[in-house]
């Protein structure tokens, strides 16, 4: 699919006011919630439009589960 850069700068806009609402997000959770796929985050990444976080280790992500996993026991 061709995007123009209008649609470009407007996904963009989007992003950034998502980031400021949450600074701590992670990648996976801009996505998601910005309805964006891993290669259209990198395209607009690419091209200067966005700053996106930089992705987690695999220790972060293992620490990030084992802390929500935790969190469920006691709820």
């Amino acid at each position: 699919m061709m995007y123009t850069v209008l649609d470009d700068r407007k996904k963009a806009e989007q992003i950034k006011a998502y980031m400021e609402a949450h600074p701590g997000a992670i990648r996976k959770q801009i996505y998601r919630e910005c309805h964006i796929t891993r290669y259209r985050a990198k395209m607009l990444e690419d091209q200067g439009l966005v700053k996106l976080p930089l992705p987690l280790t695999n220790k972060q992500s293992l620490m990030k589960a084992r802390k929500k996993s935790s969190m469920l026991f006691y709820l």
